[in-house]
């Protein structure tokens, strides 16, 4: 197999490090829209939910934050969605 161009790979480079910052900004919301029902949530088992989900999702934007920092290492990153 050839080996991709260096066109490609930077096309391809560019389309992960778009989709990261993309992922960060839609776990932003999602974390964010968790937070705001904490106060509606009335039952115990709700609440755990509601902040394992929270957890969960944290830990992803953190994975796809350090993803993306090594992704920035090697091109340019703009500013996020």
């Amino acid at each position: 197999m050839d080996a991709p161009s260096s066109a490609d790979e930077e096309e391809i480079r560019t389309t992960l490090r778009d989709q990261a910052q993309f992922v960060l900004w839609e776990l932003d919301h999602a974390i964010t829209d968790l937070e705001q029902n904490v106060p509606e949530l009335k039952q115990l088992n709700s609440l755990r939910i509601n902040e394992v989900l929270r957890a969960l999702l944290s830990e992803v934007h953190t994975t796809v934050d350090r993803l993306l920092a090594d992704q920035c290492a090697r091109m340019p990153c703009a500013a996020g969605p």
